[in-house]
């Protein structure tokens, strides 16, 4: 784990293999990055939320799709 500062700590992920081997995945969009808000394992989604800037948070919801990760949907919001 690395504190980030005002966006709050990173995280190395790491994934078990078959063999019980722990292994980096440089494809995996998480990667020094935030702990996920939401784990859906039925819809296979990871749901990120930041803070952009002063007054905003950013939330991105990435799917697992054919063993890729790609982002479904990215928002602003204004902080409450």
């Amino acid at each position: 784990m690395i504190f980030g500062g005002n966006g709050g700590p990173s995280y190395s992920y790491f994934f078990q293999n078959e063999k019980g081997e722990f292994l980096s995945n440089k494809e995996f969009p998480l990667n020094e990055g935030p702990f996920p808000k939401i784990i859906n394992k039925a819809d296979k989604t990871l749901v990120i939320q930041r803070p952009k800037g002063c007054c905003k948070t950013n939330t991105t919801v990435f799917q697992l799709q054919k063993n890729n990760w790609k982002i479904i949907s990215t928002t602003d919001e204004a902080m409450e």
